[in-house]
């Protein structure tokens, strides 16, 4: 593994602590508004009556969403578990990263789909999974797979993979729902197809409905900027930005040349490079920042990583000189 590791990796537990219970918060206000929602609509339709009606059916798909989120994630790409006899120095990389960061080891899956690519869930930190396609295994060297699940594992450190996962399983949820009626005579006549947007299959109800309610979800919930943070954590981890930098160029380059036909618009966020980047569609759904700017601060990291290491080496030597 190249480089050396951040040397103060800890001295920012106060920090990930914090970001640990906002996280938390997150995850309880997924819920909240929905059911607050729900209230008001009942009310408005039956008074009272109706407004614990809607609340308590808020309640119980709530419950449902965050007992089976892990698995509705397993189940939309497929992933089945890697196992250690498989992939020995993938769980080696692994196991060696989490322990750094004092987390568990997060289980590992392959995922069935032809794009190079990782994503990362889990509604708790100590059932937090990473997945990865045989394409990503096939793609990257050790050094640069490190830097990728280097940037999953801090998702995990801080807490992040909560409100990831139950916000993936809540729109994905919403699409099973619009599928419905797409299926049915509700609005009174049938709910053509609208083709393919962004990647993912949709109908017309979807998107005159459904979606933007989906997409406000994902914006409030999670911000672009926490793929710089996971970036840089990922790169401070092994002590070197430059394997990161050219895992995320190979992985974009191969995204580039045409979305995955497996992903989701309900995961999409869970991955670490945007697997929707090469589709032509709006960008109600885009939860990745810009490739080129994730590349530039990078660079700009690991100049810095380079400047600190030599500063530390050097600085034992120069006070055995002065003395």
């Amino acid at each position: 593994m190249a480089g050396t590791p951040w040397p103060s990796w800890n001295s920012g537990d106060k920090k990930h602590m914090s970001r640990s219970r906002i996280n938390a918060l997150k995850v309880r206000a997924l819920f909240a508004v929905p059911l607050m929602l729900a209230a008001g609509i009942g009310y408005a339709v039956a008074d009272s009556a109706g407004a614990i009606v809607c609340a308590a059916a808020s309640v119980v798909l709530a419950l449902i969403i965050f007992r089976n989120a892990d698995r509705m994630v397993l189940k939309q790409h497929g992933a089945t578990l890697l196992s250690e006899n498989a992939a020995t120095g993938v769980h080696t990389v692994v196991s060696g990263l989490a322990g750094r960061t004092g987390v568990s080891k997060p289980n590992l899956y392959l995922i069935s789909d032809p794009q190079p690519n990782l994503l990362v869930w889990g509604t708790k930190s100590d059932r937090s999974a990473i997945g990865l396609s045989p394409a990503l295994l096939d793609l990257l060297s050790t050094e640069e797979l490190a830097g990728v699940v280097g940037n999953a594992i801090h998702h995990i450190h801080t807490g992040e993979t909560g409100p990831m996962t139950v916000l993936a399983a809540m729109v994905g949820v919403m699409i099973q729902i619009s599928n419905i009626f797409r299926w049915s005579n509700l609005l009174g006549s049938k709910l053509v197809r609208a083709g393919t947007r962004d990647g993912a299959s949709c109908d017309a109800f979807l998107w005159v409905l459904i979606a933007p309610v989906a997409a406000a979800l994902v914006r409030t919930s999670l911000h672009r900027s926490r793929h710089f943070r996971a970036d840089a954590a990922g790169a401070h981890l092994i002590g070197d930005a430059t394997p990161l930098c050219a895992a995320l160029r190979k992985i974009q380059a191969r995204a580039d040349c045409g979305a995955s036909q497996s992903v989701s618009l309900a995961t999409v966020h869970l991955f670490v490079c945007d697997p929707l980047s090469g589709a032509n569609g709006s960008n109600m759904f885009r939860t990745h920042p810009k490739t080129g700017e994730r590349l530039r601060r990078l660079v700009a990291l690991g100049e810095a990583i380079d400047y600190f290491g030599r500063v530390i080496e050097i600085g034992p030597t120069l006070g055995r000189e002065m003395r």
